[in-house]
């Protein structure tokens, strides 16, 4: 099994982690990736794009509403804790795509914030430091649902 070193432990660590193949079926996904940590953020856009997937990154909460707002995502990693506006304040005021999967990615384990992120329409979260495999688990999970649905529309026009 190959072994890789990526940046993107919160503070600018490494993480060594398993190589893990993600089938991206026809294409990639389309992320947003939403992180104040500069470090992190590039890091976790290599590890996304390394994947085989689109990813661009916005460094507040309000870009990344402004983002969504012009723009259509498969997958938007949100970070909890940014200064200014929160991943709350993200969720609250963001009108997306029904078809858009958010993640919560967060530092805190504390599971009111983790619920109240459900409540607002994350599907998913993602405890720092996460390992590139423990990112791998979540796309392939996403890019077979997206597929999913995608078989499932197309029965419906036949």
């Amino acid at each position: 099994m190959r072994r890789e070193r990526f940046w993107g432990h919160v503070n600018g660590g490494v993480i060594v982690s398993e190589h893990a193949e993600v089938d991206a079926q026809d294409e990639g996904l389309r992320f947003l990736l939403v992180d104040d940590d500069t470090v992190f953020l590039s890091s976790l856009k290599l590890i996304v794009e390394s994947l085989g997937h689109e990813a661009e990154c916005a460094r507040n909460a309000e870009q990344a509403a402004s983002l969504v707002e012009r723009n259509t995502y498969d997958v938007v990693l949100v970070d909890y804790l940014m200064p200014g506006k929160n991943g709350t304040w993200f969720m609250k005021n963001v009108t997306a795509p029904r078809m858009s999967k958010f993640l919560l990615m967060t530092a805190h384990e504390d599971m009111t914030i983790i619920n109240d992120m459900f409540r607002l329409g994350v599907c998913g979260y993602l405890i720092k430091p996460f390992s590139r495999d423990d990112l791998a688990r979540h796309i392939e999970f996403h890019v077979n649902r997206k597929q999913q649905e995608r078989n499932v529309r197309a029965a419906k026009t036949e």
